[in-house]
């Protein structure tokens, strides 16, 4: 298998279709928009991406059938960016979060925060690993392209797979989803008017905190602290991350999406907090789109096209939640 869950690998294989098609309406927005390299290279990127499809049919149809149509989050099979705690956190002026049950000042330097690179090496975002795999696991996702007539691009530039979580086999652990079929991602439209892939920021995260990890000891000798903070203070600390500027620098007017669990979910604030600081700083003029559900990354270590997948949430009447919340740029 391309990819150990029989069922991603379905929902991968409709996305890169899906990416195909929106690749070719890009083409035909060409004349209207103006959207220069990606659109005029879209003949030869829905013969990539259908080359692609048949790659993952051939690994498919060796796979067997649907017996592996259920992947754990702590199998191995993806990497799921779990929710922060309850913590609540806050700042009256600086930089301050909350870390093992005290408020805590800290300055951007002292942020463990690493670049995101596409598989050409480009800075397409930031990430602020707080666990030991995070380290690992995100930048590989990150660099999961495919080359389509020499412009990079991954599975999540175009669509997003919703994901439902359900009971885990008898004697199983962790948690275990199963896939709907992929959708035109939200930022889709902006793609087509600016002609401008988005910008990744990563960070575990909740309806009202994100959580990074702060070095309190020295850089010879250094003491990692995870702090929880508001969504004000993240929206400022990405203001500052070097690597944030520098995908944001090499990519202007691009859309930012916030790969963070539950942080757009009503009733919450930190990814509206943060956007809203983004925009009013300038660090980001598109659009910004925050998670309403947990954010999964389907493993990337046997195939070339990383996906997105967010668990589905619904509102008291039971209707079905987007998967992400647009905060419109001013």
């Amino acid at each position: 298998m391309l990819i150990r869950s029989g069922e991603i690998a379905r929902a991968a294989l409709q996305a890169a279709r899906d990416v195909s098609n929106s690749i070719t309406r890009l083409a035909r927005a060409d004349a209207e928009h103006g959207i220069g390299p990606i659109a005029r290279k879209a003949e030869d990127a829905a013969q990539r991406f259908s080359d692609a499809d048949k790659g993952f049919r051939g690994e498919l149809d060796a796979g067997g059938g649907s017996a592996e149509r259920l992947a754990s989050a702590d199998s191995g099979a993806s990497v799921l960016i779990a929710r922060s705690s309850s913590e609540k956190s806050g700042s009256a002026g600086g930089f301050a979060g909350i870390g093992e049950g005290k408020m805590v000042s800290f300055t951007p330097r002292e942020v463990k925060s690493i670049p995101l690179k596409g598989a050409d090496g480009r800075v397409i975002g930031t990430a602020f690993p707080s666990k030991p795999t995070d380290e690992k696991g995100v930048p590989a996702w990150a660099s999961s392209e495919i080359d389509v007539a020499g412009i990079k691009a991954k599975g999540s530039d175009f669509a997003v797979v919703p994901a439902h979580e359900i009971p885990p086999p008898t004697g199983e652990g962790g948690r275990w989803f199963d896939y709907g079929e992929p959708q035109d991602a939200p930022w889709i439209d902006d793609i087509m008017t600016s002609g401008r892939l988005p910008i990744y920021a990563w960070a575990h995260a909740n309806p009202e905190q994100f959580v990074v990890s702060v070095n309190k000891g020295s850089w010879l000798r250094p003491k990692w602290m995870n702090l929880h903070i508001d969504g004000e203070t993240y929206g400022r600390l990405l203001s500052t991350d070097k690597h944030f500027a520098q995908a944001a620098g090499a990519n202007p007017g691009a859309s930012v999406v916030m790969l963070s669990c539950e942080s757009a979910l009503p009733g919450g604030s930190a990814a509206r907090a943060a956007a809203e600081r983004l925009h009013q700083d300038g660090a980001v003029t598109g659009n910004i789109y925050g998670a309403n559900g947990d954010v999964i990354l389907p493993n990337t270590d046997n195939n070339n096209l990383a996906q997105l997948a967010v668990v589905q949430k619904y509102d008291a009447a039971g209707t079905p939640l987007p998967l992400f919340e647009q905060f419109p740029a001013p």
